[in-house]
């Protein structure tokens, strides 16, 4: 299995590669990154794999955020203009799908933008999180619709989630394992999302305008799907923006934990950019891994120090020597290297290649 880091700057998209028994190579797209992405970098990944005759097997969107789907809207857009790969199905949690409720929080969300919309009032960040990332899951699964591309195919009620027996995908050499989100994760997503829109149109009906604008930009994001791919031995988990303690959760009722509550991995694709809101070092001690893969370029304080800190910490402790791939050097990355030195015993960092499009983990 091959694991390829394209690069998205604050975003992820990333690419499996694998043979088939025939040796056909058969690819897998995570995610797309945000504007840009798609033009200046994966686009040309996706026409190599064409000219060698490949197609992508599966294309995964790991949540709703511009970060991860704007990449793979220009793909799917571009397509509907000319076939330039074939695609043969989609997997992603759609806001109503996740949220379920029939589809009423969705409706109340926009419902209180616009309210407030007419009182003039306008929070930047949280609506471009919340409505402008509702549009655009609408969006990509109008675009497989119109491209004939299946959307979770095969999966049970079409919702990506962690069971105790758990949804899994053979393509070639990989096998897939949905490991997050879990159904209580999503429980509690639609509870915060429920107590946010109390809130929220409680401050638009009695015209709190003050309320409403300075109201929490951190709104609940969608639960990431997680998953496990294992191939010939070896295990990469890929978890999207999730919290370390829901892919645990996640990880324990799909009973890929080793008794002591821990698992280990060759490559672990860390959890929303190195934000060391999403992780803690007891996440490191569990979840250990030979390579650790960050997407981040500084944006919103990506990769954070603590982060960087914790898992070189808990491998330290634990004696396993590590490498970090990173796909851009940052001011805080640089400030780790000089508190941290490199050593082979403990820690070594590659960066992705200047102007490259994509690097080989």
């Amino acid at each position: 299995m091959v694991f390829r880091m394209i690069q998205a700057e604050f975003g992820d998209c990333l690419i499996l590669e694998t043979p088939d028994s025939a040796g056909v190579i058969r690819y897998i797209l995570i995610d797309g990154g945000p504007e840009r992405t798609y033009d200046d970098h994966l686009s040309g990944e996706l026409d190599a794999i064409k000219q060698r005759g490949g197609q992508l097997d599966l294309v995964v969107l790991s949540h709703v955020d511009g970060d991860h789907i704007v990449g793979l809207l220009d793909l799917f857009s571009e397509l509907l203009q000319r076939p330039q790969i074939s695609i043969s199905q989609l997997w992603f949690n759609s806001f109503d799908k996740a949220i379920g409720q029939n589809n009423t929080i969705a409706v109340r969300v926009s419902a209180v933008f616009q309210q407030a919309g007419m009182q003039g009032v306008r929070m930047a960040n949280t609506e471009e999180v919340t409505i402008q990332s509702i549009n655009q899951g609408n969006k990509l699964r109008t675009r497989a619709q119109q491209l004939n591309i299946p959307i979770n195919p095969n999966v049970p009620n079409g919702l990506l989630k962690a069971t105790a027996n758990p949804f899994k995908l053979q393509i070639g050499g990989i096998t897939l394992t949905v490991v997050g989100p879990t159904a209580r994760n999503l429980t509690e997503l639609r509870k915060e999302w429920q107590k946010w829109l109390d809130k929220q149109e409680e401050a638009v009906a009695s015209a709190d305008i003050e309320s409403f604008a300075m109201a929490d930009e951190s709104i609940p994001n969608l639960s990431s799907v997680c998953l496990l791919a294992e191939s010939n031995g070896v295990r990469v988990l890929l978890t999207g923006d999730a919290r370390g303690d829901h892919l645990l959760q996640g990880l324990k009722q799909t009973r890929l934990l080793q008794p002591d509550g821990s698992i280990d991995v060759d490559v672990l694709k860390v959890p929303h950019h190195g934000s060391d809101r999403n992780v803690t070092l007891d996440f490191f001690r569990k979840v250990r891994a030979r390579q650790y893969v960050i997407s981040a370029n500084g944006k919103h304080g990506n990769p954070d120090y603590d982060t960087l800190k914790w898992i070189v910490t808990a491998a330290t402790v634990q004696q396993r020597p590590i490498e970090l791939v990173l796909s851009n050097h940052t001011p805080l990355i640089q400030q780790f290297l000089d508190d941290f030195p490199q050593n082979e015993n403990t820690y070594q960092i590659r960066f992705m290649p200047t102007g490259a499009h994509s690097m080989v983990v």
